[in-house]
């Protein structure tokens, strides 16, 4: 990607914007996050991808056309350069490979698409989590369009079909908001969960693989603060728990353990994004990432196991992670204690009672 004036061009649309754009931060950013940003900027919405970025380094990852660039030439470009597709909508744009690519830089993913036309369903609900208030219509709105202009987009993994409602010239993409409202602590602000993930089904649970955008209500108005990188998060796993022990719930995406068996062997065939356990707290720091780890940057690092528990720390101030058969260790039952804002791995947990090992630290 030549973007040589990318940092100047995305300080002066989010001026122009007059929106959060500036203040947000962008957790877990790449190259390919960096230019599917800059797309977005010309594009002027949520950019949603397929089978753009080679998995081999070594094929370069990132489209050779120049971004910023005007809207008419980037479009252009990426059709010739890289036989990429765009498709839109008012709300969002869809960027697919739907042919070989000329410049033939390595595997070249595409799906054979004959239809012309995309039409994006959207989907917003919202769900008001005990304790905390539910947002009004005018509310509402404006938090979805506030989202839509500062939130990165998400991937699509599924082949999109032509639907019987548009005609079989038009394919069909669902994608999904659900927002979740949150009191996380007694004098904190409303705060403003939203899981954005697109789906070829008119299901919400079909395909789970999300991006969080973290906002706070304040003084009556939404303020975006972060976004997440990638990571499989359907809502019926995630919860709300104060981990550490300040008062101030953290957000936890925690598999039961029968959906763990059976979902495991069938994401790491198909998405580059693991299933497990991931912590968020509210300033975008993923307690729950491991260092040295292969994950990508653009993607949460969750601690997969067969199995997770809760349980209180020996102080019983903070909470414990007690892991069985975690990949990193599938002999051992680890206990994970937080400790400097991250959990850190304890050589073993005892069967019975605290452990007591000296703790290791692996972030």
């Amino acid at each position: 990607m030549k973007a040589r004036g990318l940092p100047v061009y995305l300080f002066l649309l989010c001026v122009a914007m007059r929106s959060g754009y500036c203040q947000m931060s962008h957790v877990g950013m790449s190259s390919e996050q960096q230019f599917l940003l800059c797309a977005q900027g010309v594009l002027g919405k949520p950019v949603l991808w397929q089978a753009l970025f080679p998995r081999a380094p070594q094929d370069g990852l990132v489209p050779q056309v120049t971004c910023p660039d005007s809207r008419e030439h980037f479009i252009e470009a990426l059709q010739k350069n890289e036989a990429i597709s765009v498709f839109e909508d008012d709300r969002f744009a869809f960027l697919a490979k739907t042919g070989e690519s000329p410049a033939q830089r390595g595997r070249n993913i595409y799906y054979g698409y004959d239809w012309k036309r995309l039409a994006i369903d959207f989907h917003a609900i919202t769900h008001p989590v005990a304790g905390s208030q539910d947002l009004s219509d005018a509310e509402q709105s404006a938090v979805v369009s506030s989202i839509l202009r500062n939130t990165r987009g998400v991937e699509v993994f599924d082949v999109i079909e032509p639907s019987e409602a548009y005609g079989s010239d038009t394919g069909l993409l669902h994608v999904w908001l659900d927002i979740d409202i949150v009191r996380l602590g007694r004098d904190t602000p409303e705060s403003v969960f939203a899981f954005l993930h697109a789906s070829t089904s008119a299901d919400s649970g079909h395909d789970d693989v999300v991006r969080l955008l973290y906002g706070e209500m304040r003084q009556g108005t939404y303020v975006p603060l972060w976004d997440s990188p990638l990571m499989y998060a359907p809502h019926r796993w995630i919860s709300y728990r104060d981990l550490d022990g300040d008062g101030i719930k953290e957000i936890l995406i925690w598999p039961p353990h029968a959906e763990m068996v059976q979902l495991q062997e069938y994401v790491e065939n198909h998405f580059q994004n693991e299933t497990g356990l991931i912590s968020f707290d509210k300033n975008g720091h993923e307690l729950t990432r491991q260092a040295g780890s292969l994950c990508e940057h653009d993607n949460a690092c969750p601690i997969m196991a067969r199995r997770f528990s809760l349980v209180p720390s020996a102080s019983g101030r903070r909470t414990d992670i007690i892991v069985h058969g975690w990949v990193e260790h599938p002999q051992k039952t680890v206990r994970l204690r937080l400790r400097n804002g991250s959990f850190y791995y304890a050589v073993a947990a005892k069967p019975h009672g605290s452990s007591r090992s000296r703790i290791r630290q692996s972030r």
